[in-house]
């Protein structure tokens, strides 16, 4: 009974606070552009640094090491694939994390699936929503039919609170600039 309550009361929170949560955001993109995390928002062009792509494995380190999201994200591919190290499920998890950290959406979705299926990190639902949230959030497409499915499988209590964190998560990111879906 007491369960049913507290999912009701977040449920209505939630429903409650979504406006005002959605134009405090606005009122910060001057661009009009929704940034709720519960919305989508459209896609931004996918642009690859040309370097990253290039880029030999030491140098990918060597960039990596100095936070370049691009980068960690790279190689966060190269250990799940094996591309030109030897597949390590944990590593490229390792990297996303950072990459995911660091806005990086590609990550972040990647990041998500990750969660889903205990590749390299301990299978959590909660831990994929969150991360999935966060890319369907900076436009990425397939995030939004996987958090779709996500939440299907969670209350929605669940679902808000997860994506109210996610939101304390963007916010508290905000200054090192929104997500990037770019890289």
């Amino acid at each position: 009974m007491l369960s049913c309550a507290l999912a009701t009361v977040f449920l209505a929170l939630g429903f409650i606070l979504a406006p005002w949560i959605q134009e405090k955001l606005q009122a910060r993109d001057p661009s009009g552009e929704h940034t709720v995390l519960a919305s989508s928002r459209p896609p931004q062009p996918t642009v690859v640094t040309p370097a990253i792509e290039t880029a030999t494995l030491p140098e990918l380190q060597q960039l990596a090491e100095k936070g370049d999201p691009a980068a960690e994200n790279m190689l966060g591919l190269r250990y799940a694939s094996g591309d030109g190290v030897r597949q390590n499920d944990s590593e490229a998890a390792r990297w996303f994390t950072k990459a995911a950290e660091n806005g990086n959406v590609k990550a972040q979705a990647a990041l998500a699936t990750r969660y889903w299926a205990g590749r390299g990190v301990p299978a959590s639902l909660t831990q994929a929503y969150f991360w999935t949230v966060l890319a369907r959030a900076a436009g990425d497409k397939n995030s939004k039919t996987f958090a779709e499915f996500l939440a299907s499988h969670m209350t929605r209590a669940q679902a808000v609170a997860i994506e109210q964190q996610a939101n304390i998560w963007y916010q508290q990111h905000e200054s090192h600039g929104k997500p990037s879906p770019a890289r």
